[in-house]
């Protein structure tokens, strides 16, 4: 399940902004495959601070999620012909700094109705607890072992 579509980078930027990060051609239609890369490329990027935290793939979606991945679609598709701006720098640096507090578990992921996502820790990153059990082998239950050659 991508964290965000075409249509939400159209609804959050604006048919004119995307037709300026994704029209290569000058045709004067949004470039859905453009767009579409450039939000595959964001998921991955963001998987990558998830997965230290989280099994992948999500369950669902942390709402948040959908923000962070037309943040950094859209850094990603500034360049020749629609320049990056200072805002468009913001919006991406903010977005790696969540993701990185995400990672940290500064921040956990919930979905649409505020419930906790996963179950954070179980990605292999997670500590190890150790009991300590009573001695099972001692002196004592040793003395009557008798070696058979």
């Amino acid at each position: 399940m991508p964290y965000a579509t075409v249509d939400d980078m159209t609804r959050i930027f604006g048919q004119r902004e995307m037709l300026a990060l994704t029209d290569r051609d000058t045709q004067g239609v949004i470039d859905a495959a453009v767009a579409t890369d450039a939000l595959a490329g964001a998921e991955s990027e963001i998987n990558g601070y998830l997965a230290r935290r989280y099994v992948l793939p999500l369950d669902a979606a942390d709402p948040m999620l959908k923000t962070v991945a037309c943040a950094i679609a859209r850094y990603r598709l500034t360049g020749s012909e629609a320049t990056e701006t200072q805002p468009v720098r913001d919006r991406y640096r903010d977005a790696v700094r969540w993701l990185e507090r995400v990672a940290d578990g500064d921040v956990l992921l919930v979905d649409a109705t505020g419930r906790a996502l996963g179950d954070p820790g179980k990605s292999g990153m997670g500590s190890v607890k150790s009991v300590p059990g009573r001695r099972v082998f001692s002196d004592g239950s040793l003395a009557d072992y008798r070696f058979r050659e």
